[in-house]
């Protein structure tokens, strides 16, 4: 408590010296001032001191609470289970325009726990008021922190705020959402969030994937119309997994054994198997230690290719990797 009970003399010092008219009137003074201020508050609730906090917060003008004290103060409320704190400190935060992305999240998966009528509807008064904030209309910034959501407030309510009735539709959504910002962050030059990512190479080409095992290709279509639709799916579906594990080369997924386990079964599963074998070839060359179920994603590759050379060369290299075909 030493650093709180310092802060404390050197505030009250500050006020004395404010109340005879002693300042300086400098502008470093006074944000030093509301440093001080904030450096408080956090000393108090570092120590657990919550209702402390609240006394002292409240006892804060309106210009020395900034929104990451309002944050300071709803990530308290948050873990201590206060919800309905929590919800009074997101109003003031909005009255006195202190509102950012961090205290919406936060307030939204407060409000997730708890029994709450029209909970969708308060939760797009939310993202409402902070889509605006940045720009933008409540939709284009619920499907720009979809994967956040998701994990905020849950797969339920997250399917609902992007409009999805039929839970069936989801992952057709979430596919489409997925893709999007591989598209946006390609023209922007940013990094795509390692959900979306991931959500690609599991789900691109869906419908011809396997109904029994995603991995395996689903039966060849009949009629002329329908095989060619089918084959669209599958070149489309190839290009996005490949798409998705190149953007992951900016992220840890390319290293990651799970990841690269599903952009192998969903090349297989396109029946692109020279691109699947080529690919393992290629990360084993990078040293990564890979799941022994994506090794063997190789062997079947090789399988369905009917080639005894292809066969070969694929044990040859995975045997050099240290793969035994033994068990």
């Amino acid at each position: 408590l030493g650093l709180f009970f310092s802060l404390m003399e050197n505030l009250k010092t500050k006020e004395k010296s404010a109340s005879l008219g002693v300042t300086s009137g400098t502008f470093q003074e006074h944000n030093d001032w509301i440093l001080s201020r904030k450096m408080a508050l956090q000393v108090l609730l570092r120590n657990g001191q919550l209702d402390d906090a609240l006394e002292y917060f409240e006892g804060m003008t309106d210009l020395e609470r900034d929104p990451k004290s309002y944050l300071l103060m709803a990530r308290a409320f948050s873990d201590r289970e206060r919800w309905n704190d929590l919800s009074t400190i997101y109003k003031k935060a909005k009255e006195n325009g202190c509102v950012s992305e961090a205290l919406s999240l936060v307030t939204m998966s407060g409000l997730s726990k708890i029994r709450l009528h029209q909970k969708i509807k308060v939760f797009r008064s939310i993202t409402e008021y902070v889509g605006s904030i940045n720009g933008m209309t409540s939709d284009e910034w619920i499907k720009s922190r979809y994967w956040e959501l998701k994990y905020v407030v849950g797969y339920h309510y997250a399917r609902v705020l992007i409009w999805v009735k039929n839970p069936a539709q989801t992952q057709e959504i979430e596919l489409k959402v997925a893709l999007s910002q591989l598209r946006e962050s390609k023209v922007q030059g940013v990094s795509v969030n390692d959900d979306a990512l991931r959500c690609i190479v599991r789900i691109a080409g869906h419908r011809q994937r396997s109904s029994q095992s995603k991995s395996d290709p689903a039966p060849e279509a009949i009629g002329a119309e329908k095989r060619e639709k089918q084959q669209l799916e599958r070149k489309q579906a190839i290009k996005s997994i490949k798409d998705a594990y190149f953007e992951a080369g900016k992220t840890s997924l390319r290293h990651d054994p799970y990841f690269i386990e599903e952009v192998a079964s969903g090349l297989r599963a396109m029946k692109a198997n020279m691109e699947c074998i080529e690919f393992i070839r290629e990360v084993i060359g990078h040293g990564i230690n890979l799941k022994r179920s994506t090794y063997e994603q190789a062997i079947f590759a090789a399988e369905s290719e009917s080639n005894p050379d292809t066969m070969t060369d694929v044990i040859h290299f995975l045997s050099e990797a240290g793969y035994s075909l033994q068990r």
